[in-house]
Order: structure tokens, then C-alpha cells, then sequence
């Protein structure tokens, strides 16, 4: 993944010493320890746009669950607050056509954005505590061995 751009400054002076010396692309990329591809998008951006600004970031890709799903998946999460995140990736991926159903973290993401809270029905206490076992039958519990020294 591409860090933070080279700044301005650094790029024209690497232009300016490449025009200068006539050097290669390949001999300037290795003479600054940069890559050679770096030098040529310099060059080509320089020719275009007359100045070797960086040029802004593009986004990235799009949200998979967007404004067009998120009342959807309100609506699968209203008929049934108990379906788990891969349940509701694959509804959500049927009721829109979709082929393939849609990750936990993609739903899970949604679900922040909504700000709805994905909770599993909450595990409850017997109402009161009643013996596990019958009274009259024999005990598990082991009696204590006397040792053969002693009897």
C-alpha cells in the first residue's frame, strides 16, 4: 500500500538533476532510491499537468451495504432481532439478488452505521433452584480409603 507522497520539493529536484544530467529513468530512480515507475509517473504527470503535484485521493471502493440496503437490512433485523451477522448476510444478499452473501464485518459495519446493537436473546436464571438429583438414590461421592497400615 502506497504511504505518504514524496513532496513537491523532492520531486523537482529529482526531475530537474534527471533533465540536467540526462539520465535514465532507471539511473535516476536509482540514484534517489526510488523506483523506476515512480520517475516515469513524475514525467507523465509533469507533461500533463505542467507541475508534479500529487494528485488527490480517489476514495477507494464503495460501501457493499449501502443507502440502497441499509432499510432493508432495518427490516431483517426488525422481523427477527435474533438472526446472527451471517444470517443477515445471507437474507440481506437474497432479498437483493445478490449471489454471494455478504461478510460478518460488512453487516457488522452496517449495523454501527444504523446504530443498531446486535444482541442474541439474553440467557436467564431458572425461575428457582431445585435439586439436580433424586434424594434416594446412592451418592456419587466417593468415600475416603482407610489406609491398610492402620486397620
Amino acid at each position: 500500500m502506497p504511504g505518504t507522497p514524496y513532496s513537491v520539493d523532492f520531486r523537482e529536484r529529482v526531475l530537474a538533476l534527471h533533465d540536467k544530467n540526462g539520465w535514465t529513468r532507471e539511473e535516476t530512480a536509482e540514484n534517489f532510491a526510488v523506483g523506476p515507475a515512480t520517475i516515469y509517473r513524475w514525467l507523465a504527470l509533469r507533461r500533463a499537468k505542467g507541475n508534479v503535484d500529487p494528485l488527490p485521493h480517489r476514495g477507494g471502493p464503495g460501501r457493499a451495504v449501502g443507502p440502497k440496503e441499509e432499510p432493508l437490512l432495518r427490516e431483517l433485523v426488525d422481523e427477527k432481532p435474533d438472526r446472527t451477522l451471517v444470517e443477515l448476510g445471507v437474507l440481506l444478499a437474497k432479498r437483493i439478488g445478490r449471489a454471494r452473501p455478504f461478510g460478518e464485518a460488512t453487516i457488522c459495519r452496517a449495523l454501527q452505521r444504523l446504530q443498531l446493537t446486535l444482541k442474541k436473546s439474553r440467557w436467564s436464571r431458572p425461575s428457582r433452584t431445585a435439586p439436580t438429583s433424586s434424594s434416594g438414590g446412592p451418592s456419587s461421592r466417593k468415600k475416603p480409603r482407610r489406609s491398610r497400615r492402620n486397620a
